[in-house]
């Protein structure tokens, strides 16, 4: 998930659009164990049949993906000021529709930090 707030920045390469954030950002086991292999050992002493399962989650780092932008709809958007948050003005936003597929990560720059959530079949 790329929706949390965090720093980025935006180049434009031609028709491509490349964003490089720091924020939430949705990896895979392997690209945690890349940036701090200590845990393998961590996750091999779970293992051992004894049907304990982990997951990473709230995974933050920094990450970069590419859209091309040739195929994708723009719109421009206006958002009211939201009383229940004492605004006094609403704001513009310029909206890409990327498709139900999120944008294909091209590179996972770093991992700063990660929780690791560890359970059994029962609990």
């Amino acid at each position: 998930m790329f929706m949390c707030g965090g720093e980025a920045s935006v180049e434009v390469r031609g028709n491509v659009l490349c964003v490089r954030f720091a924020r939430s950002i949705n990896v895979w086991e392997g690209d945690v164990l890349r940036f701090y292999p200590g845990v393998k050992g961590v996750l091999n002493g779970l293992g051992g049949g004894h049907g304990w399962n982990h997951h990473f989650e709230d995974v933050r780092g920094e990450a970069m993906f590419k859209v091309n932008l040739k195929e994708k709809e723009f719109s421009l958007r206006y958002y009211p000021p939201r009383i229940e948050e004492f605004e006094e003005r609403g704001c513009y936003s310029v909206e890409a529709n990327l498709g139900e597929q999120e944008p294909a990560v091209v590179e996972i720059l770093r991992v700063d930090a990660f929780k690791l959530s560890v359970g059994t079949e029962h609990a």
